[in-house]
């Protein structure tokens, strides 16, 4: 009986070591694998759930690849145990040694000219679609991304409050609409070549942020040609009052920029429409006389309620000029000489009062001359200190400002 079990065990020793050899002379080409995924970089992007998956399944397969290898160096001891001298295959060693160095060379083939070769392969096999999205495009040929049917449509029938800001329409013709929370708390920008349709798409907004009750104004430097009489429509359509206001060297009297301003207000217009602020350069040496001017300017103007910027000038200018702030004496000059600014008191547009009722204010400015930029930008200040002076712990109406020409300010 014993010698019944001793032949058996010996049997299944010398069956684990034909199994061991077997492994090493029939699985040798794994060895490809152990190259290339030695090599193998990772992937651009990936979730952590796929990242985790990748390293599982490469480091069973990296193992499973090395088996022949381990197999080579075990085989003497297994054989030594079963008492059978069996002298592992150089041969097939030496198999699967090339088959690493294989699998390493066509990974650095692959990196170095398959990559290459695929994309261009690609670029010349597929076809772009019309409407084909999350792609870098050419300004120069991105009217060929864009839907060919445009079909025009009367933006009127698809606004509709309850549901949201409307600005226009997608390629299946389904209105896309702004959540009203998401429209009040996000600014928007309007790029894209010369007659795209920019002006087109601020009209549909602007309407519908004047029939919201809010305050649109609108800063247009180069005075567009439709675009007033939509505003003033939509304002008609809503019961809101509509502004316009001509800063152009030929306008009268419509607007005093300080009147209702406090004297810190007033010193924080001038200092930015004037460009008084450190740069970090040379001329802010300079400029301390023009912001000491400024201050100066913004005392008188808020205890002199309804002074124009002619009188400012003539009250200040010979001292200003002997006190080293000619430049800013110039500005000041500059700006009481446009009618369109010096409004007296009591006479002109009222914009603290615009901002409490809502309505439109169309400005036209110019895209040319320094002084009419200036006031653009004085008018601007203004607006934003509207919005902050208010009482924020109230519900205030929405101050919204269109910029036509950022780069003009």
């Amino acid at each position: 009986m014993d010698d019944l079990l001793n032949i058996n065990l010996h049997y299944y020793q010398l069956r684990i070591l034909q199994i061991v050899v077997q492994g090493l002379e029939n699985y040798w080409w794994l060895g490809l694998f152990a190259g290339l995924l030695l090599t193998a970089g990772k992937p651009e992007s990936e979730t952590e759930g796929a990242r985790s998956r990748r390293i599982y399944f490469r480091l069973f397969i990296l193992i499973a690849s090395f088996l022949p290898a381990l197999l080579y160096f075990i085989t003497p001891f297994i054989s030594n145990f079963v008492n059978f001298p069996y002298a592992p295959s150089e041969k097939h060693f030496n198999l699967w040694i090339a088959a690493c160095a294989a699998g390493f060379i066509s990974v650095l083939l692959w990196l170095r000219y398959g990559v290459q070769l695929r994309e261009v392969s690609i670029k010349k096999l597929t076809r772009s679609s019309r409407l084909e999205k999350n792609k870098k495009t050419d300004i120069r040929t991105i009217q060929d991304c864009l839907p060919s049917n445009k079909k025009r449509f009367d933006p009127l029938k698809y606004i509709k409050q309850n549901n949201g800001v409307f600005i226009g329409l997608d390629e299946k013709d389904k209105p896309v609409v702004i959540k009203k929370g998401d429209w009040i708390n996000s600014h928007i920008l309007l790029s894209g070549r010369t007659r795209c349709g920019k002006g087109v798409a601020a009209q549909v907004l602007g309407w519908q942020s004047i029939q919201m009750g809010e305050l649109f104004c609108v800063l247009d430097p180069k005075w567009d040609k439709w675009m007033p009489h939509i505003y003033q429509q939509a304002c008609q359509a809503a019961g809101k009052q509509y502004v316009f206001l001509d800063l152009r060297q030929s306008a009268h009297q419509q607007i005093n920029l300080f009147a209702g301003c406090s004297e810190e207000d007033i010193e924080n217009m001038l200092v930015g429409a004037f460009s008084l602020s450190e740069k970090g350069d040379s001329a802010d040496f300079y400029k301390l006389g023009e912001r000491k001017a400024a201050r100066q300017a913004a005392r008188w103007l808020a205890t002199n309620p309804g002074a124009t910027p002619s009188q400012l000038y003539n009250h200040f200018s010979s001292d200003w000029l002997k006190n080293g702030a000619a430049g800013f004496a110039a500005a000041i000059e500059e700006m009481a000489d446009l009618a369109s600014v010096n409004a007296r008191l009591g006479e002109g547009v009222d914009i603290e009062k615009l901002a409490e009722e809502g309505g439109c204010l169309y400005v036209v400015g110019d895209m040319l001359n320094p002084r009419i930029v200036r006031m653009q930008r004085m008018l601007l200040l203004r607006l934003m200190q509207l919005a902050k002076n208010r009482d924020h712990t109230k519900e205030q109406r929405v101050i919204r400002v269109a910029l036509i020409l950022l780069k003009m300010l």
